[in-house]
């Protein structure tokens, strides 16, 4: 599919793209490009060697936003979780490996984009290459919810993503997670199964 006619001018003022959860052609990387409006958003794919840097999510913090940025209720939010996550650091378990801002505030942070506004939630990934226990996962989801602003965590684990709040708050077996191949229910987002849905 043609990439739409912003993506180029988008790229040209800030040059810096999202990686995606997509199988992506060899040497490629699946990657999202975001524009100035909220609607201009794009999946495309680019080669490896077109890298210049990668910043991981661990890596954003509230202090590299903007100073007259710091007050939009989102990056308040970041601030208000790196504390409180600092807290619960010897809670963690050997489930979380690391984690930190994306969507918005983790775009804004790593190309110094202004995109983030008063109504921005927080979306915030924490890598889980080992199984994350749920009493200390409804601890965590606890503690989003006294932030600013409304807080989306995402759990990765080393073959899909899904929401803690649906983690905690399921009664159900199976968890709808988020897999290069597309959303897929399973019993166990640790273990990955051949084919489709469990």
């Amino acid at each position: 599919m043609a990439e739409p006619a912003w993506v180029g001018p988008a790229l040209e003022t800030y040059p810096w793209v999202v990686a995606r959860r997509a199988i992506a052609p060899e040497d490629r990387i699946a990657v999202g490009v975001r524009g100035q409006e909220r609607h201009q958003r794009w999946g495309g794919f680019m080669r490896k060697d077109q890298i210049v840097k990668v910043v991981a999510p661990s890596q954003l913090r509230s202090d590299l936003a903007n100073t007259v940025r710091r007050g939009l209720p989102a990056m308040q939010s970041l601030r208000f979780l790196e504390i409180e996550l600092a807290l619960l650091s010897n809670d963690w378990g050997p489930g979380v490996s690391d984690w930190g801002p994306g969507g918005s505030v983790g775009y804004e942070l790593a190309s110094h984009a202004p995109v983030v506004t008063p109504e921005s939630d927080l979306d915030l990934i924490i890598c889980a290459p080992a199984r994350l226990d749920r009493e200390f996962a409804q601890h965590l989801l606890m503690k989003t919810t006294l932030a600013p602003a409304k807080v989306d965590v995402r759990i990765e684990t080393p073959w899909c993503g899904f929401s803690l709040e649906e983690y905690v708050r399921s009664t159900s077996e199976r968890l709808l997670v988020r897999t290069a191949t597309g959303p897929r229910l399973t019993t166990d987002p640790w273990i990955q199964s051949a084919g489709g849905n469990e």
